[in-house]
């Protein structure tokens, strides 16, 4: 499992409740993306792939929000 990906989904559990509270759906659609690749038992690349993502978009958002540790990470700058 790549360590991204690890580390993100102790993030995205601990932000769950600021994101179903926020009202930037660009910032929700960014966060919920996360969450189903992290969850998933699949790898990062097949799941991208999948959903319709390259692996360096979940780099760039998974590093951004590793970075700010909240929804803010998600947020278009």
């Amino acid at each position: 499992m790549s360590s991204l990906k690890y580390q993100l989904r102790s993030i995205l559990a601990s932000i769950s409740s600021e994101a179903q509270t926020s009202s930037v759906k660009e910032t929700k659609e960014r966060y919920y993306l996360l969450k189903r690749i992290c969850n998933s038992p699949k790898s990062v690349s097949k799941v991208c792939r999948s959903e319709g993502v390259s692996r360096s978009w979940f780099n760039k958002w998974g590093h951004r929000l590793k970075k700010y540790k909240s929804l803010k990470g998600l947020a278009t700058q």
